[in-house]
């Protein structure tokens, strides 16, 4: 019998597969046509439905695949290049001018150690972001586990025709049902109550089960009790299976543990629509016409041939070195052409192509080398405009992805009680942390900025030549560290305004304790000359120190 909870559970899962149905035509082109090795939308085993399916219906022209293939290359390039920090932390709402040293110095080790855990080889979370990225470009949308039980926190990829997820009244992802297909053998390793409670022979059949791992937010008050599921764990985690109407495990979590970034979100929609949408017509438009010319050249290359129908044939072969013979008289067969203008269907197919990688912005984000030479400064200049035109597409992937993934980081730290956190200044406790972005995307925002700032500098130049007082006016040292900033010079280059001070300091007193002894054979000079003076006229020198 049916318990209320699993019923309950049944309901949600069907109800959020109703809100992915609309969109699976779009996703299943796009699985088949842009990410043809992931796994199918349709049927209830994954990658190991129907495949003989998909090879019946093969890709004839493979643009959609390269250019998905070059979005994600470049998204990874943009948003979070491995050789180069993309990110750092300061305190939310506070400029960094107002700050502490202790507390700067602070938050660059945690910048520094958060992009030192991204880099460590048993994170992979470079791995998992470009498998994110390219189910972005196919479908829109891409599931990324995090995993923080394990020593150091790991990032997975996972297949998002097996996830099914929801918002809540914000837009934001905070459920989700993921399936799973396990052998009874692996059921039953996971789960060894099942065995029991089931009483089936795990080994006796070749069976797969659909495991749903489900995660939703816990409103559920009869939930909370045992300590389960608190105000520390807000979400509900559990393992059920539908064909065995079983609820093999529930328990609670502080977070949630999946992380949803999505390209592009239609109002009233959940799911987002990626690059492949916009031009799913033209790639089924532009298979199909590839298919058709080289059914041409087929048929080109071995044309059907016109005979007498009271004409006595042996079969025909083609080949170097062959001799036909046909009766002396008869009719000689014809090829029959077509009259095709290839010229012109090539022309088509390039069209169809070019606006392909258009809509995945393999234009903008790989360009080819332009025959006339340009400086370093026009090449600069061309990727900063190129990267401002994608600024507002990559905006969300930095508040759906990078900043949830930075927040599970952090998080990571504080459920471990790193060393680091424990030298956190009293001064920081209770503030919130914000993220400052500096990828190469995130700098081309601030390219405006940086070309006034250089226009306002070599403006005020001439006029502090002529009264160099005018540098009282500006603040040098946030001036340089601002510039600096959106340069995306490492903050470890750059001296702190107190060590600034202090070094200033440091440098007047020596300069004074050099003015001191410069002045030293003066005054030795001087005490010569009055004690010289004394000896000839005691009294007058008397009057004339008493004066």
């Amino acid at each position: 019998m049916k318990t209320p909870e699993l019923v309950r559970l049944q309901e949600r899962y069907e109800h959020l597969k109703l809100l992915r149905a609309g969109h699976e035509e779009m996703l299943s082109d796009a699985q088949k046509y842009v990410a043809p090795n992931k796994a199918r939308f349709t049927g209830s085993m994954g990658l190991t439905s129907n495949r003989e399916d998909d090879q019946s219906k093969p890709i004839y022209d493979s643009t959609p695949v390269w250019a998905n293939q070059m979005f994600a290359n470049g998204l990874s390039s943009y948003l979070i290049p491995k050789a180069a920090r993309w990110a750092y932390l300061k305190l939310e709402g506070t400029p960094s001018a107002e700050l502490k040293d202790d507390e700067l110095i602070f938050l660059e080790r945690l910048s520094d150690m958060v992009s030192h855990i991204y880099a460590t080889p048993a994170c992979q979370f470079y791995a998992a972001s470009h498998e994110a990225f390219h189910d972005i470009g196919s479908f829109g949308n891409a599931v990324v586990y995090v995993n923080r039980d394990k020593p150091v926190i790991n990032f997975k990829s996972c297949a998002l025709a097996d996830s099914f997820f929801d918002v809540n009244d914000e837009g934001v992802v905070d459920t989700m049902f993921y399936r799973k297909f396990l052998s009874t053998k692996a059921l039953a390793q996971q789960f060894p109550d099942v065995v029991n409670t089931k009483g089936f022979d795990p080994y006796a059949a070749n069976k797969k089960y659909e495991l749903v791992f489900s995660v939703e937010p816990s409103n559920d008050p009869s939930a909370r009790k045992g300590g389960r599921i608190g105000s520390q764990r807000p979400y509900k985690v559990s393992y059920w299976v539908p064909e065995l109407d079983a609820i093999l495990f529930q328990t609670g979590k502080s977070y949630f543990p999946f992380i949803v970034p999505r390209w592009m979100v239609i109002a009233g929609e959940v799911l987002g629509r990626g690059p492949a949408a916009t031009c799913m017509s033209q790639i089924r438009v532009l298979n199909k016409m590839v298919k058709e010319i080289l059914r041409s050249a087929e048929i080109a290359n071995n044309p059907p041939l016109v005979a007498e129908d009271d004409s006595i044939l042996l079969p025909i072969t083609y080949g170097a070195g062959q001799v036909l013979f046909h009766e002396a008289g008869s009719p000689v067969p014809q090829p029959l052409t077509s009259g095709s203008q290839p010229n012109l269907t090539l022309e088509m197919i390039s069209n169809y192509q070019g606006q392909i990688t258009k809509s995945f912005f393999v234009d903008q984000i790989i360009r080819e080398q332009k025959k006339e030479r340009q400086s370093v400064t026009e090449i600069h200049d061309e990727r900063g405009q190129m990267l401002q035109q994608l600024g507002p597409l990559l905006a969300r992937q930095e508040s759906e992805y990078l900043a949830p993934s930075i927040e599970h980081v952090i998080d990571f730290l504080q459920d471990k009680n790193h060393p680091l956190l424990q030298t956190a200044p009293e001064s920081l406790a209770g503030r919130g942390l914000e993220v400052v972005y500096t990828s190469p995307a995130a700098h081309a925002q601030y390219a405006g900025a940086i070309s006034n700032m250089s226009g306002f500098l070599q403006d005020i130049t001439p006029l502090l030549q002529q009264d160099p007082t005018m540098a009282e006016n500006l603040d040098t040292h946030n001036l340089f560290d601002n510039y600096a900033r959106m340069r995306n010079i490492p903050r470890n280059v750059v001296k702190s305004k107190d060590e600034v001070t202090a070094a200033r300091k440091q440098r007047e007193q020596a300069e004074s304790q050099q003015q001191q002894a410069a002045a030293m054979p003066e005054m030795a000079g001087a005490m010569k000359d009055i004690a010289s003076a004394r000896s000839t006229d005691p009294e007058g020198i008397g009057q004339l120190l008493n004066m």
